[in-house]
């Protein structure tokens, strides 16, 4: 069953750590009292078993060039949305996450590759359900549709997710499930993302218990 207040409590958390991440990038530091010092070495999780389907099951569902071009896009995804965004060089090191939806052309440009050799493979991503596009732009607030005229792209949280595999992001998770273009594929993975009809966010399930709810 859901939680009401653990979500109320994650989507606040996502909130401050924007805002936390946008005042860091202006040049300030921010210190927050806590128990343990947190690390902040960021990060980016593969779902090991569904890599591992895919590679032995299926060697050839993806090419060397498009594995490349995933392990790139992931140091570029958002929390609990997985959406790839433009990062920028940091002052003095490092770079830094602008929360600006990611165009093709600037992906490239970020990757020192031309457009039309990632507009081909990310296309291929898309058709092979390791990319989604998010056309109706489902995914963002009503502030940032207003603001955005790329198409969002985000990585399918049931291959690289960034955040807690428990609470991916409601439409993220939604738009997942109901087209399943990996599933279509004859790709039957061994983690599946699932989400409750009025759930705020969604998780990763086994394929069995998965199987048993999606009846």
């Amino acid at each position: 069953m859901p939680n009401k207040d653990t979500d109320e409590a994650m989507l606040k958390i996502l909130k401050i750590n924007k805002e936390i991440d946008e005042i860091e990038n202006e040049g300030f530091n921010v210190h927050l009292q806590n128990k343990k010092a947190a690390n902040k070495a960021q990060f980016s999780q593969i779902i090991i078993e569904n890599t591992h389907y895919i590679c032995n099951r299926h060697p050839d569902y993806l090419t060397t060039g498009e594995f490349s071009l995933l392990f790139k896009l992931c140091s570029l995804t958002t929390k609990a949305s997985n959406l790839i965004t433009v990062y920028e060089n940091r002052t003095g090191y490092g770079y830094k996450n602008t929360f600006q939806i990611a165009d093709k052309t600037q992906i490239a440009n970020f990757l020192n590759k031309s457009r039309p050799n990632i507009s081909n493979k990310i296309n291929s991503l898309i058709d092979k359900g390791i990319i989604y596009e998010d056309e109706e732009k489902c995914i963002l607030t009503e502030e940032d549709k207003r603001k955005v005229n790329a198409v969002p792209l985000f990585i399918n949280p049931e291959i690289n997710f960034k955040g807690n595999r428990n609470y991916i992001l409601g439409n993220v998770a939604r738009l997942v499930k109901e087209k399943n273009v990996l599933e279509k594929n004859d790709i039957t993975l061994p983690w599946k993302v699932w989400i409750n009809p009025n759930d705020k966010f969604g998780k990763l399930i086994r394929r069995e218990t998965f199987v048993k709810k999606d009846k």
